[in-house]
């Protein structure tokens, strides 16, 4: 059989999976798998994967990533035994390119959105958290090993499936597998980004600035001196810095044409006082920047101290504290010319969809392939970039398929197929 006949052999089998692909996901997205709760997830997929015939193994979390460089610090430290990613291989019996298709089973929560894990399906979209972000993109990533599995397509190169847990905290769940030892030649992360192939994404620095000042009663308020007051005139200078930041961002081939800048600066979170007859001694403050990859993320942190030091008040430039303590996701890129970038460019051309290159505008556990185990990512998934975390978070099964037509046929093109 040629190489095209077995890719049309498999996407047809792919595309009559639809209402397979529709139970698995729904039944998916019934499982709560928000942070330290993943693990009926995982063993759903574990199952589902076995009853296919294709055997995986849970990979217990390794603590020892804490003193990694890439690690995210918790906002809540979560309990690590009994927590772990699934792991499942096909093929690897010749010489050929090995490639991981990595998803990610967690979920952020529902929040008032009462009916997040009652999935619903009108013919073909199926909405429910974590339908797009990203139990979708696992769904397309287990239709292409099934169906290169059922048709027994003899690949030469190992196919591994990483069903991971802790992308929405950081990333720590990939990063576990990586310092496990679990690499590729390369590897395709299925976040969403609507079918585009994303050889670039941004990065995303989490920061937390402390202003502190001297607290006095209400009525001796001008002996004072407010943290808050001192923490407003910190905000209005990073925000002087976000606009310095954006004008001197050089322009990014990946990022152009966007509807909206990707480099941003948000505060988020102002926490100060303790009663109100009281001028605060201490305010937190707590926000992100989001920057594509033209800087190192340790450029960004010393340029952010340094704008403060340099443009505060005397009072202000000797009692703030700058931190970086947790989510702390660098840029990254992979060049238009790298061999798999044009392997998979190929295969969406075949399959005739748009091989335009575009940067993913927000930071997931993709980054951590180069960073980590130096080897080429792309971020291609099914998943609706416009709607996750939302409380009409929905993806369609045909953009769920194609994906999974995509995967199938970048491993018989990058892993080969080995001659009977």
């Amino acid at each position: 059989m040629s190489i095209s006949d077995m890719k049309k052999n498999v996407v047809d089998h792919i595309y009559a999976m639809k209402e397979h692909a529709a139970e698995v996901l729904m039944e998916l997205v019934r499982r709560p798998s928000v942070f330290g709760n993943e693990m009926g997830a995982v063993s759903f997929m574990k199952g589902t994967l076995d009853a296919a015939g294709l055997a995986s193994e849970i990979i217990p979390l390794n603590e020892s990533i804490k003193s990694h460089p890439e690690y995210t610090n918790y906002t809540e430290e979560p309990v690590w035994n009994g927590r772990g990613n699934l792991v499942c291989d096909y093929g690897g019996n010749g010489k050929g390119r090995s490639m991981i298709l990595n998803a990610h089973l967690d979920v952020v929560p529902g929040g008032t959105w009462t009916e997040a894990f009652e999935p619903m399906r009108d013919d073909n979209i199926i909405t429910g958290r974590g339908s797009s972000d990203d139990k979708g993109g696992a769904v397309a990533a287990y239709l292409a090993m099934k169906a290169l599995a059922d048709r027994k397509i003899p690949l030469s190169g190992r196919l591994s499936m990483h069903n991971v847990i802790d992308e929405e905290t950081g990333g720590n769940g990939t990063l576990s597998l990586l310092c496990d030892g679990y690499t590729a030649d390369a590897a395709i992360v299925t976040e969403c980004t609507d079918n585009v192939i994303c050889p670039s994404g941004c990065g995303a620095l989490w920061f937390q600035l402390t202003t502190t000042g001297t607290s006095t009663h209400t009525i001796d308020v001008d002996e004072g001196i407010s943290a808050l007051d001192k923490a407003n005139q910190a905000i209005s200078l990073l925000k002087d810095y976000e606009k310095y930041f954006v004008d001197h961002c050089a322009d990014h081939p990946y990022y152009r044409d966007l509807d909206h800048n990707p480099n941003q600066l948000c505060i988020s979170m102002i926490q100060a006082g303790v009663e109100p007859c009281m001028m605060p001694e201490c305010c937190n403050v707590e926000g992100g920047v989001e920057f594509v990859p033209y800087k190192d993320i340790e450029e960004i942190k010393k340029e952010m101290r340094q704008w403060l030091l340099d443009k505060s008040g005397p009072w202000l430039r000797d009692h703030f504290e700058l931190r970086f303590d947790k989510l702390h996701n660098a840029a990254y890129e992979i060049p238009p010319d790298d061999s798999f970038v044009t392997c998979i460019q190929s295969v969406v051309r075949d399959l005739g969809l748009p091989d335009e290159l575009k940067g993913r505008v927000s930071s997931c556990d993709s980054r951590l392939y180069p960073r980590v185990a130096h080897m080429p990512v792309i971020t291609l998934g099914p998943g609706m970039t416009k709607n996750i975390h939302t409380s009409h978070e929905k993806i369609r099964l045909s953009r769920l398929l194609k994906a999974a037509a995509i995967y199938a046929c970048t491993a018989i093109d990058w892993c080969g197929v080995t001659e009977k």
